[in-house]
């Protein structure tokens, strides 16, 4: 959840091993521990590496240990939103400042439904823990379909889900564009649905899984 580094360290530096750390859990903050003498390559490296923070020792105790306890929320609400939101528009709301935040704005924005089709009727032949699974399975590959359009989930409707393409944050040059990423949004999820009905199908000893329609 998060990583705090010195720069000096015997066989790898600290940026080195920062630079790494990023690879492996890019949610988490980064904060690199600094002398005087390394300030300017700290500096240089907040920007380059996207570092949350950069400490100059001696540090106070209680500032730094405000700092750790922002930067442990930041990840907290980070690593909740991404289960909804893509990178890119988290990092756009992140950037916005506080002003035009609050001023808020009009967008022209593209709503996505989908629900799968007599859900209820095939959920009644299956036990609760199929019908869950299966649920979880189908939303997931749904949700990275969305995600990778740029959309963001709104909310589950139970078989169903609602997606916003273009807010709170415009992601498209322009509105059309959000409304062209929520139709391949939907044509990629129809075609993931089919490869995951097969997949099931093939995977289904007993058959009581069946296939779904969106």
């Amino acid at each position: 959840a998060l990583v705090v580094s010195d720069i000096m360290m015997p066989q790898m530096n600290g940026l080195d091993f920062l630079a790494e750390v990023r690879q492996l859990y890019p949610v988490a903050p980064r904060i690199i521990l600094t002398g005087y003498g390394d300030k300017e390559h700290a500096i240089r490296a907040l920007n380059e590496l996207n570092l949350y923070h950069y400490v100059e020792k001696p540090w106070d105790d209680d500032d730094f240990r405000s700092l750790v306890i922002n930067a442990l929320e930041k990840y907290r609400l980070e690593t909740m939103f991404h289960k909804y939101v893509p990178n890119e528009v988290i990092k756009q709301f992140i950037d916005q400042d506080d002003e035009a935040i609050l001023q808020g704005q009009i967008l022209e924005a593209t709503i996505l439904f989908l629900d799968i089709v007599d859900f209820t009727k095939k959920a009644e032949r299956m036990d609760a823990p199929t019908t869950v699974s299966l649920l979880n399975e189908y939303f997931t590959v749904m949700v990275e379909a969305i995600h990778k359009r740029n959309g963001i989930l709104d909310k589950f409707t139970g078989d169903g889900l609602m997606a916003l393409f273009g807010a709170p944050v415009p992601t498209g040059k322009t509105p059309a564009d959000d409304a062209q990423n929520a139709i391949l949004a939907a044509l990629e999820i129809v075609e993931c649905v089919a490869e995951l009905n097969a997949k099931l199908e093939r995977e289904s000893e007993t058959s009581k899984i069946e296939p779904i329609r969106i």
